[in-house]
């Protein structure tokens, strides 16, 4: 998806994005890179908003002097990031209905006279089922597991300047820039964020 400029939208693409002259409070989602400024050019900004992308976020300058809150993320497929928290939200609140079946029938225990008509085999039942589905989204959840280790050489390139306000998220390590600092590269090293 290729754009001269994005600005207040919400962007997904497979691929690639790429904004010639900058982007600015938008949520973008790309499963290959995030490229701001044409090629060969240290044109362009990416200020604000929320920015992932698998393999690369490239910006010339990165946040703003006003310190706007930008989130750029990478390392990992955000289309599987995205499932992962579906499926624990899910997971979560079968947990909880379960839970609250597991009370009911305790109270059925010690008062089974309430029990009548059904409502205790029903309660089983329902509980039953609720913990297979959890069951099953638990082990959906470990297959995803393996999809979201760091995709090797992803980083956040900003040959220009980087603003503070800016929040780099590299697989599951974060740095949060304080201060205007000088153009760099973000990768990882060693399980850590390294710059240089």
């Amino acid at each position: 998806m290729q754009a001269k400029f994005i600005e207040h939208a919400v962007i997904e693409a497979a691929g690639s994005i790429q904004a010639d002259g900058g982007i600015r409070q938008s949520e973008l989602t790309a499963g290959d890179c995030v490229v701001v400024g044409k090629p060969g050019s240290n044109q362009g900004s990416l200020i604000g908003g929320r920015t992932r992308a698998l393999k690369l976020v490239r910006a010339p300058v990165l946040g703003a002097p006003s310190g706007v809150p930008t989130l750029v993320q990478v390392g990992f497929n955000p289309f599987i990031n995205a499932e992962r928290a579906a499926l624990e939200q899910t997971r979560k609140r079968k947990l909880d209905e379960a839970l609250k079946l597991r009370q009911l029938l305790a109270f059925l225990d010690k008062n089974p006279a309430k029990g009548g008509g059904g409502v205790r085999a029903k309660a089983e039942n329902t509980l039953g089922l609720l913990e297979n589905e959890a069951t099953s989204l638990e082990d959906k959840l470990r297959e995803l597991e393996g999809f979201l280790e760091v995709a090797e050489g992803a980083c956040v390139e900003v040959p220009k300047r980087i603003y503070g306000g800016v929040r780099l998220q590299i697989g599951q390590k974060l740095v949060q820039v304080d201060d205007e600092k000088p153009g760099a590269r973000f990768r990882m090293v060693d399980g850590q964020i390294a710059v240089g």
